[in-house]
């Protein structure tokens, strides 16, 4: 009779188990809310900012700061300063994103972990760029990547290379000066692989917009670009450290055209020792860091060698206006003809 209770005993408490057990949601099954607060509610915004997310979920919560405020650190079920920061949800989470108070001083926006590939470090940046949201973007020269940093972030994310070096369209070689569009799209001077790549927003390859042909100095060749700019008009000033000139290279082109330079390595009039740096200013004057001969080289419109850009820029894009330039034509919708008054040229003469 004993043996018998007991026996019934034990399967009264297997049923129960089965029964919990199946009744009772997994981890994944189950919902957990998130909570967040702004301290200062002015400071900034936090992204997501409230919701119920399945368990096992990764979220990065995003604390972007408003203008004149810098986010400081997370209070709650986070701590610390990581921004964006990973938030793994097995239970509900409930956070606070506390801001501070700009001084405007010199501070590290990126970087300053050591030297490293990490997410919050570089070796050897030497690029950057930021985009009318405030973005920063970096040319990760040793590490063959470019970081973009959103606002208030204290790590990057690789949108270009960080494969290795290399020629793939998804690689980069020791990048060094990048500049951004108007559209967002990014220009990288890819110094080891002698060619300019385009990256578009939202891609994670590169597009060859200049150079690619292997180093040289033809028109259609680069060697160690470095330096560029973009003119308001999609032209790019490329600066070639072994062949000591600038180039200019209108958009679409095969081949460039040297502006300055290509006299060999020197330090006359005509000449240019390892140029890094090129600026363009609203006057069209290009400016040079000719880094060898310790001098910044300042060429005007009517200096820079190839077709003067104020000429092209007229010819190529002013199809409504009437001008001279020392001549007795103008162009006008496409069309050749005779004019009869000489008018200023965008105020070149």
């Amino acid at each position: 009779m004993k043996g018998k209770l007991i026996g019934v005993i034990g399967l009264i408490l297997l049923g129960s188990v089965w029964s919990c057990s199946k009744n009772e949601p997994t981890l994944d099954e189950q919902q957990f809310e998130l909570i967040t607060e702004i301290y200062p509610e002015e400071g900034g915004t936090l992204t997501p900012n409230t919701g119920n997310f399945n368990g096992n979920t990764l979220l990065s919560l995003y604390a972007r700061p408003h203008f004149g405020w810098i986010f400081d650190h997370w209070e709650g079920s986070i701590v610390g300063n990581q921004n964006p920061f990973p938030v793994y949800f097995f239970r509900p989470v409930a956070v606070r994103a506390v801001f501070v108070r700009d001084t405007f001083q010199i501070r590290t926006l990126a970087g300053g972990n050591g030297k490293g590939n990490e997410p919050n470090q570089f070796s050897y940046p030497t690029g950057i760029a930021m985009d009318q949201g405030g973005a920063l973007f970096v040319s990760d020269m040793h590490n063959h990547r470019i970081q973009r940093f959103l606002p208030g972030t204290s790590e990057g994310v690789t949108i270009l290379g960080g494969n290795g070096f290399g020629f793939g369209a998804n690689q980069l070689d020791e990048p060094g000066k990048i500049v951004l569009d108007e559209a967002g799209n990014l220009y990288i001077a890819d110094t080891g692989n002698n060619r300019i790549q385009k990256w578009v927003r939202g891609t994670s390859e590169g597009v060859t917009v200049a150079g690619g042909k292997g180093w040289g100095n033809g028109l259609n060749k680069l060697d160690q670009p470095f330096g560029i700019t973009l003119d308001k008009i999609g032209n790019l000033y490329i600066t070639e450290l072994e062949n000591h000139r600038v180039m200019r290279w209108k958009p679409y082109a095969e081949e460039g055209e040297v502006i300055a330079g290509g006299n060999g390595e020197g330090n006359a009039a005509d000449q240019l020792a390892y140029p890094l740096g090129v600026a363009e200013d609203e006057d069209l004057n290009v400016y040079v860091a000719d880094s060898y001969n310790h001098r910044i080289s300042c060429l005007p419109p009517e200096r820079q060698r190839g077709l003067p850009y104020y000429l092209q820029k007229i010819w190529d894009h002013l199809k409504n206006s009437t001008i001279s330039v020392g001549s007795n034509w103008g162009k006008t919708n496409n069309s050749i003809y005779p004019i009869t008054k000489n008018v200023e040229c965008c105020n070149l003469t």
